[in-house]
């Protein structure tokens, strides 16, 4: 592990097809196998002169193969620290919400070796159910990052978004 935690600025897709369930990837840490394994949004981090907004489009194409026509955000900030493939890193996040027409084919194409090493699958998750539980799990036991994802996007869904990106939390 590094000395200093690894600065980087990242952003990150809510994608909701119209019955109201959010597109999520399962990836785990290729450097710590036995960790099991979690449920996140599609992005990752900015490229050199890139916009928090071009680079939700780009991740979201390369990781799921969908192009969307607008994004709404962002919606929700986060500054988050975590460890993967052997990298401290401290991540500030921007969150934009795509709203999607239903029966999308998902692919994953378009991922570098390190995407394809970590991500698992993917599947959509009803927000309903994510916001009924308070574990910061899905359906399957899986943990949720971030944790708080099914009541925030409940909220956003019924409020819409605020003038001002909502701060959320791990």
């Amino acid at each position: 592990m590094q000395s200093s935690p690894l600065a980087r600025r990242a952003a990150r897709v809510l994608v909701v097809d119209p019955a109201e369930r959010v597109l999520l990837l399962r990836a785990h840490d290729p450097a710590r196998p036995d960790a099991g394994s979690w449920w996140t949004t599609p992005g990752g981090g900015l490229e050199a002169g890139e916009t928090p907004s071009q680079a939700a489009r780009r991740e979201l194409a390369e990781e799921t193969g969908l192009g969307v026509e607008r994004l709404v955000g962002p919606v929700w900030h986060r500054a988050v620290h975590f460890e993967f493939d052997g990298l401290s890193i401290d991540q500030d996040e921007d969150f934009f919400l795509a709203r999607v027409a239903g029966d999308l084919e998902v692919h994953h194409t378009g991922m570098g070796a390190r995407e394809r090493a970590a991500v698992e699958a993917w599947g959509w998750h009803d927000v309903a159910t994510l916001a009924g539980r308070d574990d910061g799990r899905a359906g399957d036991g899986v943990a949720v990052f971030p944790s708080a994802l099914g009541a925030a996007l409940a909220r956003l869904l019924a409020d819409g978004p605020s003038a001002a990106p909502e701060e959320l939390g791990p």
